[in-house]
C-alpha cells in the first residue's frame, strides 16, 4: 500500500473510532497500569520516542519515555510510559519514584529492595 492509500483508509474511519477502541480496552489498560512489578528485573532499559502531539489545538514535539524490565527468564515487561516535552532531574526523579511506588505496591513487606549482604547507604 502507498502512503496515500493508508491516508485514505484513515480518513474513511468513523469519527468515533478512537473512542470506540478506547472504550473496548480501557479496563485492560487500567489493570496493566495497576499491576505490581516483579521482585527483580535483570536489566531495566530506558528509551524515548520523539513524536508530534496535538495539544490544546497546537502541534508540539514531545517524548514518550519507556521503562522496559527484562525478567530472569528473558521475558520483558513494560514498567511504565511517561510523556514529557523536556527531560531533566525533576522528570527523572518522578520516573524513579513512580517505579519505586509500583514496586512497593507489590512487595509491602520489603525494606526498599536492597540486596542482601550489601551495606545500607543510610
Amino acid at each position: 500500500m502507498t502512503i496515500e492509500e493508508y491516508d485514505q483508509k484513515l480518513r474513511d474511519l468513523p469519527p468515533d473510532f478512537v473512542s470506540t477502541v478506547t472504550d473496548a480496552v480501557i479496563d485492560e489498560v487500567r489493570e496493566l497500569q495497576q499491576r505490581p512489578l516483579e521482585a527483580m528485573y535483570s536489566v531495566v532499559f530506558f528509551d524515548a520516542l520523539r513524536v508530534k502531539v496535538r495539544d490544546e489545538g497546537t502541534v508540539k514535539n514531545k517524548a514518550i519515555y519507556l521503562a522496559l524490565g527484562v525478567r530472569r527468564d528473558g521475558t520483558r515487561d513494560v514498567l511504565g510510559l511517561w510523556i514529557e516535552q523536556t527531560e531533566g532531574a525533576k522528570f527523572w526523579l518522578r520516573v524513579v519514584n513512580d517505579l519505586k511506588a509500583a514496586w512497593r505496591a507489590g512487595h509491602p513487606d520489603s525494606r526498599g529492595g536492597r540486596s542482601e549482604g550489601l551495606p545500607r547507604g543510610d
